[in-house]
């Protein structure tokens, strides 16, 4: 019994009728008269007997549509025939155009319609695989195509295909035939013609539309977020929020955003944030605070009352190093652009130091006389605000130069312009020198710090904080003069850049000097290989006290480092007054939680004794603590014989000299390579015993 296939004839062309599954569908559905009318004169389609399909079947879909297509098209008669029958003009080459058009749909229907005919007249065994068979059909295939694609080109004027080698020339002509298409598909549509786009844009290939469609898709895909709601609103005009989330996969508050944007200020326009202020990058962030925590722009307390909690930890408050000049006249002079102007064009360190025999006459009085302002004379009258020795009433009396209770206090000065400027005079060698010696060991500490590796030179940062006084909870007035008293030892120990260790050594022994010192080195020199065994130097920092650190003692013990403790060591001093850092900070939380915890707590918390504020440390704290007694400072001496070490023959004028130099590089024992400062090229090699 022979099978009704669907006879629709363009709606199943890529299906096959063969095989045990074919994929053509069958007709179920009998076409009436009128609809195959219809379908005659929609697709021009006729038998041999002058009729399209009399007595076929068409498939569902094919017959749903159909019929919905002929009911619109008489429904759209019969009201043109009630409105009078309107007839549009066209012009000649408009109704050439459609003529031709309308034979090259016919021809396309029927080469299809035939072709169709003719695979399914062939019998099942001629399509079993074989190569010839492929061949030909796609031959055959090609060759409807070449007939079809011409039938298009000549009705849209455009040169036919000769060659179909040539691929360039032909993709060329599609195009222009896809355009010229779409351009009478808007004019049916009544779509205004955009005259103002560029020819080159028109004569794109659809494999160059598509790459430029995938790259604006991977543009929008590596953008950030705020970029991708700009880049949605090249979307085009007619698109809806769902197309544009279909097409670009974004979500639905971009897409209602991105037309929102287009609406009000056009493509491309910068989507503005009403809801506050913008949030700015993490990474940004970062950068900022680790410019501003560097020891050259802010310094760390070491008040246990400035300290604040960030996430329940507690941060020690830092201070903006900030230094500048009083303004006196129409230009504010700082104290770089000063010093830069009164040095040579390219300094030394012989200019700072006041050797360079270009620049060492120079004096501040005569440059700064010229921006005072012109209604301001030398002989005017002026106060300023100076450190000075105090004179005492016994010293002022007896005419003596001793040195003994003289105390540095702000003294008020009053005179003329020409003496504040006389003033500057005798303070600039100094002032010049200072400041040399402290940008230079500020640099360099931090150059060391940042340089830091744990298999090549670890830089240990010490100071001693203020004693901590162990206070009582409703302590009596009388328990104010006698209250305990504990040494905190700090330690910061940069092994990376970004990787640090903490140390605080708590101790009974309340006097800050070199035995202590050198008990702490121990400490600090095990602690350091027992976790990196591979290092090979310690780099010690410290302020300039010379109580406990820059004296000859330290210095004599750091040329026994090496043999003391395994390890051998150099010593970095930062400028006078220029020793804060991390250790004060570590100093600060320490006091600060334990001050906290006396007085927020009862009576059991009470914290009496070194070795008490020792284990609550211990226990409260992330910091590596220790305890060191008096016992084990007076053993470690004895151990080492510091005693007489110390008290052999020194060198005349040592002591005076050691201020002098700010880097300390052991030759050898009690031998030692100082410079004035850490980067200086002027080196002297000096013997600490005669």
């Amino acid at each position: 019994m022979p099978i009704d296939w669907c006879a629709h004839p363009v709606a199943h062309l890529s299906t096959t009728k063969l095989g045990c599954r074919p994929s053509h569908p069958r007709g179920d559905r009998r076409l009436h008269a009128e609809l195959t009318s219809h379908i005659s004169e929609t697709y021009g389609m006729i038998d041999e007997t002058g009729q399209f399909l009399t007595g076929y079947h068409l498939c569902r879909t094919c017959y749903e549509k159909e019929n919905a297509i002929y009911n619109a098209t008489k429904s759209h008669q019969q009201n043109m025939g009630e409105d009078g029958g309107e007839v549009m003009d066209v012009d000649d080459e408009n109704t050439e155009n459609q003529r031709q058009l309308h034979s090259t749909t016919n021809d396309l229907s029927m080469a299809d319609y035939q072709m169709n005919e003719n695979l399914e007249s062939s019998t099942p065994e001629s399509f079993t695989g074989s190569e010839d068979s492929d061949d030909s059909e796609h031959g055959y295939r090609q060759q409807q195509a070449k007939h079809i694609l011409n039938k298009v080109f000549q009705a849209l004027s455009i040169t036919p295909i000769l060659d179909t080698r040539n691929t360039g020339a032909l993709k060329r002509d599609v195009t222009r035939a896809i355009q010229g298409i779409r351009k009478l598909a808007d004019e049916l549509c009544h779509v205004p013609s955009t005259k103002t786009l560029k020819s080159n844009v028109t004569l794109l290939t659809t494999e160059e539309n598509v790459s430029l469609i995938d790259g604006l898709k991977r543009l929008f895909d590596s953008s950030d977020y705020d970029d991708q709601v700009r880049l949605l609103t090249l979307s085009p005009p007619t698109w809806g929020r769902v197309q544009i989330e279909n097409f670009f996969f974004c979500n639905e508050w971009q897409s209602r955003r991105a037309l929102e944007i287009r609406g009000s200020f056009g493509i491309l326009a910068t989507p503005t944030n009403f809801s506050g202020n913008p949030r700015i990058n993490p990474l940004l962030v970062d950068e900022i605070q680790a410019f501003y925590q560097e020891d050259i722009i802010s310094r760390q307390t070491s008040n246990k009352k400035d300290v604040i909690h960030v996430k329940k930890q507690p941060i020690p408050v830092r201070f903006m190093n900030f230094t500048g000049w009083n303004k006196m006249g129409l230009t504010k002079i700082e104290s770089k652009m000063l010093i830069s102007d009164l040095v040579c064009h390219s300094p030394t360190e012989e200019c700072f130091f006041n050797e360079c025999r270009q620049c060492r006459d120079n004096q501040p009085s005569e440059y700064l006389k010229h921006f005072l302002n012109s209604q301001i004379s030398l002989f005017d009258d002026c106060s300023w605000m100076i450190w000075r020795k105090s004179v005492s009433s016994t010293e002022k009396s007896n005419g003596e130069n001793s040195n003994a209770d003289k105390k540095i206090l702000l003294q008020k000065n009053i005179g003329s312009v020409e003496d504040l400027l006389e003033e500057f005079d005798c303070q600039w060698k100094t002032y010049v020198k200072h400041s040399y010696i402290t940008s230079q060991q500020s640099s360099y500490i931090k150059m060391i710090k940042d340089q830091a590796d744990e298999h090549e030179t670890i830089v240990v940062h010490m100071d001693f904080a203020e004693n901590h006084t162990l206070l009582a909870q409703n302590e009596i007035m009388q328990a104010h003069w006698t209250n305990q008293q504990a040494t905190l030892f700090t330690v910061h120990i940069k092994t990376a850049k970004e990787k640090h260790h903490s140390l605080i050594i708590i101790s009974d022994y309340l006097a800050h000097d070199v035995e202590f010192v050198h008990t702490a080195q121990s400490i600090i020199s095990d602690y350091v290989q027992s976790i990196y065994p591979t290092v090979k130097r310690l780099n010690y920092v410290s302020d300039g006290a010379p109580q406990h650190f820059k004296n000859n003692k330290s210095i004599l013990n750091l040329t026994y480092h090496q043999v003391d403790f395994g390890i051998p060591a150099s010593w970095s001093f930062s400028a006078t007054a220029h020793g804060k850092g991390a250790v004060d900070g570590i100093g600060a939380a320490v006091k600060y939680r334990a001050t906290r915890r006396v007085l927020s707590g009862t009576t059991s918390d009470a914290i009496l004794t070194p070795e008490d504020l020792y284990k609550f440390t211990q226990s409260d704290s992330s910091m590596n603590v220790f305890y060191m007694d008096q016992k084990r400072i007076k053993n470690h001496c004895e151990k080492y014989q510091l005693l007489n070490r110390w008290n052999r023959d020194k060198p005349e004028g040592w002591n005076n000299q050691i201020r002098r130099q700010h880097q300390f590089d052991p030759v050898g024992i009690e031998n030692v390579r100082c410079r004035r400062t850490s980067t200086s090229l002027i080196t002297q090699i000096d013997s600490l015993i005669d």
